[in-house]
């Protein structure tokens, strides 16, 4: 029974979580079947009880991490994945918090150069260079689609419509001219 209940803590310390408190039960059995006392294993089976819940608890964070991920919420995701691994250490959460650590860098760099590149295309656009702006403005919305620079990329469009159709008349009218 001892050596049984040795494997179960070893199981335990390395993760395995399940096999551990399967082995466990074996070991409580044979030792308490031994003449052993149930009161002198509480404390370690409580531990294997404690240990087991915080495993399914890092299950469902996991599960609910790869649910933020995939809705895009890489920052909830990550939050969940750190919960669960402090709960239930597991090498392939650690592989998955480093990946969206290295994501969101990424994120984050991608996003200032894009909002560099906006400013560039806001100072092309105050300039009255208004088809550069519009290849910046394009620039920047590879790099992060930000709502705000959308919006002033539509304003520029709206300008330079404006301004080719105003080109546009006045092409008209000087034909208009000539042929009188």
């Amino acid at each position: 029974g001892q050596e049984l209940w040795e494997k179960a803590l070893a199981l335990r310390e390395k993760g395995e979580v399940e096999a551990a408190l399967i082995q466990a039960g074996s070991a409580a059995e044979e030792l308490t079947g031994g003449g052993m006392k149930v009161d002198s294993l509480r404390g370690e089976l409580d531990r294997f009880s404690r240990a087991r819940e915080n495993y399914f608890k890092a299950l469902e964070l996991g599960t609910l991490a790869a649910s933020l991920w995939r809705d895009g919420d890489a920052e909830g995701a990550l939050a969940k994945l750190r919960e669960a691994q402090a709960l239930h250490a597991q090498p392939r959460t650690e592989k998955n918090i480093a990946e969206l650590e290295e994501l969101l860098k990424r994120q984050k760099e991608a996003r200032t150069t894009a909002a560099a590149v906006a400013r560039e295309a806001d100072q092309l656009a105050g300039g009255g260079k208004l088809r550069e702006a519009l290849g910046k403005y394009d620039e920047s919305l590879r790099l992060y689609s930000d709502p705000a620079v959308r919006t002033a990329r539509a304003s520029v469009e709206g300008r330079l419509g404006a301004l080719d159709r105003k080109a546009a008349a006045a092409e008209a009218q000087r034909r208009i001219a000539l042929n009188l």
